[in-house]
């Protein structure tokens, strides 16, 4: 059953005896109140109960039946608190390195791995922080907006980066509860979650075998030893002319 567009649920034809009312869905940017709320039908006018019969101020500020001449015409009055609205933020932060840069992220859930969300962070030349975008697909296309249609009350997620270079190490900051964790759980009230995520390379480093740091290294070794040992063998050859 749908309320009308007022919050208006009406109920027709229903035998006298006992029910309970659950909403499933709440309309977008209201929050979901997902209580159950039981009432009896029978002579006397129907009230708003919880399962143990008590009347609570919980559930009468969300339900309550408007009066009535008898009891096969039913209105209930539904109310739904606004949802605020949510934002997902994320910064990178790279140090010991220099120049342009572009890191990938997943948002997945902790249970399974699945992936709902796929980012991007780019830092430019010169600079050491950035911002993380975050799209619907993997092609990274259509920007997230709506951060509600892709992330669940209550479900356990992770950030994680992907692809990250073997000689950078990675520690994510949780802004919100200020932890140093990569995951997360949102609620009803959750206004943003944010993080920031920092690369960091070893002091003294040098780069793994068969790799492009590899090779300019050892390109600049062997001119370096070529120039010390061309200005030897000129000291040497001087010095012989010279006697």
């Amino acid at each position: 059953m749908s309320t009308s567009n007022s919050g208006l649920l009406s109920f027709t034809g229903l035998r006298s005896g006992d029910y309970r009312i659950k909403e499933v869905q709440a309309p977008k940017g209201y929050q979901l109140f997902s209580q159950y709320a039981y009432f009896t039908l029978d002579k006397e006018q129907p009230v708003i109960t919880d399962e143990a019969g008590d009347v609570t101020a919980t559930l009468t500020e969300h339900y309550h039946f408007a009066a009535s001449a008898d009891n096969l015409n039913l209105t209930l009055n539904v109310a739904n608190d606004e949802r605020p609205p949510f934002d997902f933020e994320a910064k990178k932060i790279l140090q010991g390195a220099t120049g342009k840069a572009t890191f990938d992220f997943n948002i997945e859930t902790v249970a399974d791995a699945t992936i709902v969300a796929y980012g991007c962070g780019e830092i430019e030349a010169g600079k050491t922080k950035g911002e993380i975008k975050f799209y619907t697909t993997a092609k990274k296309e259509v920007l997230i907006k709506d951060w509600r249609q892709y992330l669940t009350t209550g479900v356990k997620y992770r950030l994680v980066e992907v692809n990250k270079p073997k000689e950078f190490s990675v520690k994510y900051y949780n802004e919100t509860n200020q932890t140093e964790s990569n995951e997360f759980v949102i609620d009803e009230k959750t206004q943003v979650i944010a993080f920031t995520v920092t690369n960091s390379r070893p002091e003294g480093f040098m780069p793994a075998t068969g790799g492009s740091g590899t090779q300019i290294f050892l390109i600049m070794a062997a001119a370096l030893s070529s120039i010390a040992g061309l200005t030897g063998l000129y000291y040497w050859w001087r010095n012989r002319k010279m006697n």
